[in-house]
């Protein structure tokens, strides 16, 4: 643990110096590295741009050659077929790039260096795309994608020409050029250890690479076939297709199925359409990185070690060691011991700090004088403050003069206390025999209160019964008044059924009616019928007394029934008269069963109260005996404070004070 002012000092400004050297040195390895880094890759991207550039002149180059072919057999007379091939053959001695180069005419025919001669059947010049190419466009070369050769089975590509003579296509000469020639070119490219360089088409199928197993093969179709950088190690090379590597020149890190992680740098080539890839592993590029990184550590900590040795002795000159002392002369002031001589030569700040540890011993000296007789209670010396900062000396002539002042009011108050207990004394004896006599007094008053209180508990309790009374008859007269209302509906169904009665008379007697007419009808036509009719006749009066007798109960009955209709009605209207009187009855005990409940709630409140204000007489009755109590006591200590008081005179008489 730092105990020491020096070494914390030393510790602080050694770690602010190598943070912040660590910092600079983090944040310059940073900007460094990236900077490096940037420029290698830079260096990179130059590099693969001109090698591709280089593949671009080439394959320009052989494109102005077979352009320079096709001006001069364009500016040459007709040649016949020997001709033309005495020249072809000279083209393609003269240039070892070229494979085979011929000439095909719009009849569909051709002419090869190498004397090859195809199926007509088969093989029409005019056909073929790298013909068509340069005919569609005669003022370029036309370039044909990558395609197996018929002969060798090797990939190859053409550059094709049209010989234009007076503005008309005569024939278009042609050149194979294999892949092999290509390969060899990017292999002379210079990328470094464990560097390689692939070539890719336009849509990322690679036409070259260092792995035999990424290069193009011939399918089982006999078609050729191509890797595509998206198919590569699950599209994990896809990120090379993007604009900012074909086109911004960015350099990108892929992880490999070898597990290195390499940059690849991408450059086009603008006269095929292809693209050069550089692969270069990581640890390569970022090689200078590391070793600046490592130089840099190195210097920062032999500087921090310097800085650190150069700190640490000027600290312990100039800091250290004038403050040790300095603490050594505070810890014996703090000890109460006697300072011992300090170094007259300290320099600034240390010096002006010794000059003030010698003020305090003088001064110290000179208060523990003034404390020694304050504490042999001679309270008349006079202090004497070195000035009004100096809040020791101003605090020990205030404490000095607070003594003085408070013994003299102590002094003072002793003969008042004196004088007061006496009678503080006395008022409490005469407290202590009220009190008795209040306590007496009260506990008669709690003897007539809990009387009291058995007297309305009684009465609250008759209350509650003729509440529960008046409850019952209130619920026996609703029932009465349900019955009277069952009573009425059923005096009202009477008189419905009477009336429903009277009705089937009157058709009775309208049907006894119609019947004698019948009668009277038939005893008409029996009367026509003479003799023939006699036993119809004696039928028809038979009918018609029973009709007569069938009308006269019929009328017999209406009028009984209507008497009973005419009864019913009047027992209706005494049946309601009686249930509103009922009902007067009813709504008068509800009334005077809210009376007798709220009479009953009263009572109880009322018990309460007085159960509650009896309780308040006995915690009354407890005070004043507790007062009582206190009295006697307070009496007591009248008595010794009147003693104490004595005995407080005779302890300040020792003091010897001002005045």
């Amino acid at each position: 643990m730092l105990k020491s002012v020096g070494t914390r000092l030393l510790a602080i400004i050694l770690a602010i110096t190598i943070t912040g050297m660590g910092l600079i040195a983090v944040i310059g390895n940073l900007m460094a590295g990236s900077a490096l880094i940037e420029q290698t890759l830079g260096k990179i991207h130059e590099t693969t741009s001109h090698d591709a550039d280089r593949i671009d002149t080439w394959i320009i180059k052989q494109s102005r050659y077979l352009e320079a072919v096709a001006i001069s057999l364009a500016a040459a007379p007709y040649y016949s077929a020997n001709d033309y091939l005495a020249v072809l053959k000279t083209h393609a001695e003269l240039n070892d790039a070229l494979y085979v180069v011929y000439i095909g005419f719009p009849d569909g025919t051709a002419v090869f260096s190498d004397m090859w001669e195809p199926d007509p059947s088969e093989w029409v010049a005019t056909q073929r795309d790298w013909y068509k190419g340069a005919a569609a466009d005669p003022s370029k070369v036309y370039i044909t994608e990558l395609y197996q050769d018929a002969d060798t089975g090797e990939l190859c590509l053409t550059l094709s020409k049209a010989i234009v003579r007076n503005g008309s296509i005569t024939g278009v000469v042609a050149a194979d050029i294999f892949t092999d020639v290509l390969n060899d070119l990017v292999q002379s490219f210079d990328v470094g250890q464990h560097s390689y360089a692939n070539l890719t088409d336009g849509d990322g199928n690679i036409i070259f690479h260092a792995d035999p197993e990424y290069l193009p093969w011939i399918d089982e179709n006999g078609d050729t076939a191509f890797r595509n950088l998206m198919e590569l190690e699950d599209g994990h090379f896809t990120v090379l297709l993007s604009d900012a590597v074909l086109y911004g020149g960015e350099s990108v890190v892929v992880r490999g199925v070898d597990g290195v992680s390499r940059y690849y740098t991408s450059a086009p080539i603008e006269s095929t359409g292809w693209f050069l890839y550089t692969a270069i592993p990581v640890n390569v590029v970022e090689a200078p990185v590391h070793t600046f990184q490592l130089i840099a550590v190195l210097v920062l900590a032999l500087i921090a070690c310097i800085a650190a040795y150069l700190i640490f002795f000027s600290l312990k000159r100039m800091i250290t060691q004038p403050v040790t002392a300095v603490t050594n002369a505070a810890t014996m002031l703090a000890r109460g011991e006697k300072v011992s001589s300090l170094d007259e030569n300290y320099i600034g700040e240390i010096a002006l700090l010794a000059d003030s540890f010698r003020g305090m011993e003088t001064f110290n000296n000179q208060q523990s004088e003034w404390l020694e007789r304050i504490a042999d209670g001679d309270l008349s010396i006079e202090v004497k403050p070195r000035g009004d900062s100096d809040y020791i000396g101003q605090s020990i002539m205030s404490m000095l003069k607070n003594l003085n002042d408070m013994f003299d009011h102590i002094n003072e108050s002793t003969h008042q206390v004196a004088a007061a207990s006496k009678e503080i004394e006395g008022g409490a004896n005469s407290l202590a025999r009220g009190s008795m006599q209040q306590a007496a007094s009260i506990e008669e008053l709690s003897a007539s209160m809990t009387e009291v209180e058995e007297r309305t508990k009684q009465n609250s309790e008759i209350a509650n019964e003729a509440a529960n009374l008046s409850q019952s008859i209130r619920t026996n007269a609703e029932k009465g008044s349900v019955q009277m209302d069952h009573m009425m509906l059923a005096v009202k169904e009477i008189n419905e059924a009477s009336r429903s009665i009277s009705n089937v008379i009157k058709t009775i007697d309208e049907i006894a009616f119609q019947t004698q007419i019948l009668a009277l009808n038939a005893a008409v036509e029996a009367a026509r019928a003479g003799r023939h009719g006699k036993g119809f006749t004696v039928v028809a009066d038979e009918v018609r007394n029973l009709a007569r007798k069938s009308a006269e109960a019929a009328q017999n009955t209406g009028a009984l029934i209507e008497n009973t209709v005419v009864k019913a009605n009047l027992g209706m209207d005494i049946a309601n008269e009686t249930a509103t009187s009922l009902q007067e009855i009813v709504d008068g005990i509800n009334r005077s069963a809210a009376i007798v409940a709220q009479i009953a709630r009263q009572s109880n409140e009322q018990a309460k109260a007085i159960s509650q204000i009896n309780d308040s007489i006995e915690s009354v009755a407890d005070v004043v005996q507790q007062n009582s109590a206190t009295a006697e006591q307070s009496a007591a200590a009248s008595t010794e404070m009147s003693k104490q008081a004595e005995l407080l005179e005779v302890l300040i008489s020792h003091f010897k004070l001002r005045g």
